[in-house]
């Protein structure tokens, strides 16, 4: 083994230890933002917990997006795996540490689905009997991290609807036809309907306000075919709002 390669393997452990020290600063400051206070929204899960809320882009992966609101970023992350695995240990830990100190409100709103969509789901499943039940355990799952942080609502968020404009990403290309991955999402968006007891959580659903008369993402309000533009993020507050607002009356 070089020296040159020992010290690119050196380098890359001191950049992941120092995210992963910066990550958990940034979860004991949220810890003591807990303590008193208004309510706090914490978004969770992949790009779109983030622009959902802001423009500011790439982002920590724990980021103020507005007082008492922050986003944690989990990568790109499918939905399907966290049925399967259970959510990563660094949120679970926020979570218990919530829990455990927190003083104040705090509303969970757990943000994956889009990827699945877009890269996975439409060819295999589309036109097919095939059930999707991985969203049901999704949604234990997020209900388990909620009782972790003691949330006062864990919320789950519908994804943003496909679209036909969205180009491929590096390491994220798109699969399936529109027509494939309109029929998958309307799948998995039913079936996280199915999954999610308004006893125990609630649904955020903008997809009216998102979709144009195809079901897909409407043009004026996405930057880039994939992610909301502030038009969109516009659409998603009022419905979470309104959302609100019903569970208040």
């Amino acid at each position: 083994m070089s020296i040159k390669f020992r010290l690119r393997v050196l380098r890359r452990r001191w950049q992941l230890w120092r995210q992963r020290a910066a990550t958990n600063l940034r979860g004991w400051g949220l810890v003591l933002l807990s303590l008193g206070g208004g309510p706090i929204e914490l978004w969770v899960g992949d790009s779109h917990a983030s622009h959902l809320n802001t423009s500011d882009w790439p982002v920590p992966a724990q980021n103020r997006v507005a007082p008492r609101r922050y986003v944690r970023h989990l990568g790109p992350r499918l939905m399907f795996s966290l049925a399967r695995d259970g959510f990563p240990p660094d949120i679970v830990r926020l979570a218990r540490r919530l829990g455990r100190y927190g003083r104040v409100p705090i509303t969970l709103l757990l943000v994956v689905g889009e990827i699945d969509i877009r890269c996975h789901l439409g060819p295999r499943l589309a036109g097919t009997a095939t059930p999707l039940d991985f969203p049901a355990t999704y949604v234990e799952h997020g209900q388990a991290l909620g009782a972790l942080a003691r949330a006062e609502q864990v919320v789950f968020v519908v994804p943003v609807p496909p679209s036909d404009e969205v180009q491929d990403a590096q390491g994220f290309p798109v699969a399936g036809t529109l027509a494939e991955r309109l029929d998958v999402f309307g799948r998995l968006r039913a079936a996280l309907q199915a999954a999610v007891d308004p006893t125990d959580a609630l649904l955020l659903d903008a997809t009216p306000g998102l979709a144009d008369g195809t079901g897909a993402l409407r043009t004026e309000l996405s930057f880039d075919g994939c992610h909301v533009n502030a038009a969109g993020r516009v659409v998603v507050r009022a419905e979470f709002d309104t959302l609100r607002a019903r569970q208040d009356a």
